[in-house]
């Protein structure tokens, strides 16, 4: 699975298309300490009145960062090696592991969170979407495998469940007698 992993991850780098490389630089800046989730979370929480939003989806963010960066230090997994000529990273090689990889960790995370505050197939769809664009980039940019990838979506799941589940609670009982959950 590994060599498999390695072999998907050289392949993707080494044929990228020239105009999709400064889409997947972009998405890979988007997903930069979940830029993007906490600016679509502060413009919900501002248009709904509801600052709770930007809370749980910061902290959505931060759990995510500290889970993906605490599995790094345990699994130790190296990133790509860059010893073929031919392939470059399109962004700055991190200093930390792969695997799982942070940026998708974070991204499905938050994405999870707000998708269920929109309640809509059409926006789980687009946030997921989002949130596999940028992990996605980050193999195209030749900075993670393809498990790191999917470890990171499985983890970021995880976490924004989690905190949906969290966040229910909360709101239950802080206020017993409101219908609208989150």
């Amino acid at each position: 699975m590994i060599g498999l992993d390695q072999r998907l991850e050289r392949a993707v780098a080494s044929h990228r298309i020239g105009v999709l490389d400064p889409l997947a630089v972009a998405f890979s800046w988007l997903g930069e300490l979940g830029a993007i989730w906490l600016v679509l979370a502060l413009v919900l929480a501002y248009y709904w009145r509801r600052p709770s939003v930007f809370f749980w989806v910061g902290a959505a963010d931060l759990i995510g960062y500290l889970a993906a960066t605490g599995l790094q230090d345990v699994v130790n997994r190296q990133r790509p090696p860059r010893t073929y000529p031919e392939i470059t990273t399109l962004v700055s090689l991190p200093h930390s592991s792969s695997f799982p990889s942070g940026h998708t960790t974070t991204s499905f995370a938050c994405a999870v969170f707000l998708a269920s505050t929109l309640r809509s197939r059409r926006a789980w769809a687009l946030l997921i979407a989002l949130a596999a664009l940028i992990g996605l980039s980050r193999v195209y940019a030749g900075v993670h495998y393809p498990l790191d990838v999917v470890g990171g979506a499985a983890l970021g799941t995880v976490i924004g469940l989690a905190l949906i589940a969290l966040a229910r609670t909360v709101e239950r009982r802080s206020s017993p007698l409101q219908t609208e959950a989150l």
